[in-house]
């Protein structure tokens, strides 16, 4: 009873953990689902979901593989430096084993993004196109254009043209498929930069204006921008004044611009290299109070290669002091990256000591339960042999008592059968006597049955000797119909050939009438009708044409060719409704028909016209005898 009680108690505990273990892991689906569906629209949102899951460092098997997955998805839509791979490591490791093929070309996308953003080329070469092979079997559009246009930046970046090319081209009709014009711009852009690297200076016109028409349509500012600055830029350099010059206007006149400081450093650096000097001050001016450092600095150092010729160094110490905050900032993102590293490796650390708490104190559950389970076997092993040993000794008690009682019984039945035995002695004396004339009696009784049984076989047999000559007879008649019949057909063929045809249409079609599907029987013609009497009179006798001729004779008048169908099909023995079918007509119909037939013939109570036509009409039997 105690061991059954602390069992109880254990299993209640483990049910308590199990429900509190669901609850949490429920909390953490629900947040984890909510930022896979706002990723792709809300990039920001699905990040604020990500650290809304309380201690993501406890995840284990598809929940972490998931978290790992999703924040490093997060991080690279928000632009966030992607400095470690661990964790998508831990999300690649995962789904190598899994069926999903979707977040297992994901997590070889982004481990390949890793790479890419700390320089690893290579690594990311092959981890791309492991992603590519994987989400070409898939459905997803999206990703399929993302590692094209990936995989053609790296060859880009190696210098391989024409592989960025054909990568970057596939990109952009992917991307115009599903109509994704935020993508479809930076593929276009793209490929202008590789037509530009190749020399191929129209090709990459084209694809810079196509870039820039997409973006002015799709009304983003930032996108519009930053190609329009690249472009013009571009221009500059390749002394493409005019075109370079009005792009620039232009889009620092479009609304669709917020920052204009970049487009303004444009344009002093494009008047500056054109020697407008006081137009390349004005705009320089403008982009050096611009809040960007990487602007404000370019912007110092023009104008104190404009101040250098007019031997004026003001801006020089400007632009030193901006060069010098620059790197300041640049060295805190330095340091915040190599903490980040710091923090994702004791992250790691930790994560690998708290797994190794939760495996120890699971193995530790685990021992108690199997001592106490052990425990409570051998306590129940005890009482069950204990049990089974007074069981086995009562059953030898029982089955000894049970000896002594059937060996009395034994010597009671043996005395009971002595005097029987005796008593059996006298009446078999008597019986002896008996049984000489019951003897003598059972046989005569025999002797009477087996006289009785030879009269039985005897008519037996004078019984099969009339069957015998009664079928005799019968083949006797048959072999002469046989004759009559071989002599008609042997009178067929010596006759006139030209109703040979006809003769055998009309068997042809009594033969379906008996034996085939009623609807392939067309309506009769009257040439069908007769030739179909002639062929019954023909095999059947024309006892029936003789008995109808005499009808017709005696009462002056002809009777209807239905009528005399009715008499043919029950003197061959058609069946009713085969007959209703062939003549057209309902099977009620039919009957009250050959019930005026019978009137007609003046003979009461038959029960069909068959037996009507055939007392009256005679076959042929006789004559064949």
């Amino acid at each position: 009873m105690k061991s059954s009680y602390i069992c109880c108690v254990l299993l209640f505990v483990l049910f308590l953990v199990s429900c509190t273990d669901g609850r949490s892991e429920g909390q953490v689906a629900r947040l984890l689902r909510q930022a896979e569906m706002c990723m792709e629209e809300c990039p920001d949102s699905a990040l604020v979901y990500l650290h809304q899951i309380p201690d993501p460092e406890k995840l284990t098997g598809e929940n972490q593989a998931d978290y790992c997955l999703l924040l490093t998805q997060a991080m690279d839509k928000n632009d966030l430096p992607l400095s470690s791979d661990s964790l998508i490591q831990i999300a690649v490791g995962y789904y190598s084993n899994g069926k999903d093929r979707l977040k297992k070309g994901k997590a070889s996308f982004y481990l390949g993004r890793v790479k890419s953003s700390r320089g690893m080329l290579e690594d990311a070469q092959k981890y791309f196109l492991e992603a590519l092979s994987i989400l070409d079997v898939t459905d997803n559009l999206k990703y399929q254009a993302l590692v094209r246009n990936h995989l053609g930046q790296l060859y880009m970046n190696l210098d391989l043209y024409q592989d960025a090319l054909i990568m970057n081209s596939q990109s952009v009709s992917l991307f115009q498929q599903l109509t994704d014009t935020a993508n479809l711009v930076y593929a276009e852009r793209d490929m202008g930069r590789i037509y530009l690297l190749e020399g191929r200076q129209d090709s990459a016109s084209l694809y810079y204006q196509q870039a820039i028409n997409d973006a002015l349509s799709y009304s983003k500012s930032d996108i519009y921008k930053d190609i329009v600055s690249e472009w013009g830029q571009i221009s500059m350099y390749l002394e493409m004044s005019p075109s370079a010059e009005q792009m620039l206007l232009s889009n620092l006149e479009s609304d669709l611009v917020l920052d204009k400081t970049p487009v303004c450093l444009s344009l002093g650096i494009y008047y500056l290299s054109n020697k407008l000097y006081s137009k390349a001050e004005g705009y320089l001016l403008k982009a050096a109070a611009s809040s960007r450092p990487y602007t404000r600095v370019s912007a110092y150092k023009y104008l104190g290669h404009l101040e250098t010729r007019n031997l004026d160094l003001i801006y020089w110490d400007q632009y030193e002091q901006a060069l010098d905050s620059l790197e300041r900032q640049n060295l805190a993102y330095a340091v915040k990256e190599i903490q980040e590293k710091y923090n994702n490796a004791a992250l790691q650390a930790h994560t690998f000591k708290l797994e190794n708490e939760r495996l120890h104190s699971t193995i530790s559950y685990l021992s108690v339960i199997l001592l106490l389970l052990s425990i409570t076997s051998v306590i129940y092993v005890f009482y069950m042999k204990e049990r089974r040993r007074r069981q086995i000794e009562k059953e030898e008690f029982n089955r000894n008592m049970k000896a002594h009682e059937q060996e009395r019984a034994r010597l009671l039945a043996e005395l009971s059968d002595s005097k029987l035995h005796v008593e059996k002695l006298e009446q078999l004396k008597s019986e002896q006597k008996q049984s000489s004339l019951e003897v003598q009696e059972k046989t005569n009784a025999l002797l009477e049955q087996e006289k009785e049984h030879s009269c039985k076989i005897s008519q037996q047999l004078e019984e099969l000797k009339k069957k015998w000559k009664n079928q005799l007879s019968i083949n006797i008649g048959l072999r002469a119909r046989n004759k009559d019949l071989s002599y008609k057909i042997k009178s067929l063929k010596d006759s006139d050939m030209e109703n040979t045809p006809g003769l055998y249409a009309s068997i042809n079609l009594l033969v379906r009438i008996l034996t085939c599907d009623l609807s392939e029987i067309k309506t009769l013609k009257v040439d069908d009708w007769e030739g179909l009497f002639q062929c019954i009179d023909l095999l059947y006798g024309n006892s029936l044409r003789k008995f109808i001729d005499q009808y017709q004779k005696q009462h002056d008048e002809e009777l209807d060719r239905r009528v005399v169908a009715i008499c043919y099909f029950e003197y061959i023995k058609v069946k009713h409704a085969r007959q209703a079918a062939i003549l057209r007509v309902s099977a009620q119909a039919l009957s009250k028909r050959k019930q005026r037939l019978k009137i007609e013939l003046g003979v009461p109570d038959m029960a069909s016209v068959g037996r009507v036509v055939k007392p009256v009409c005679p076959s042929n039997k006789k004559e064949l005898m």
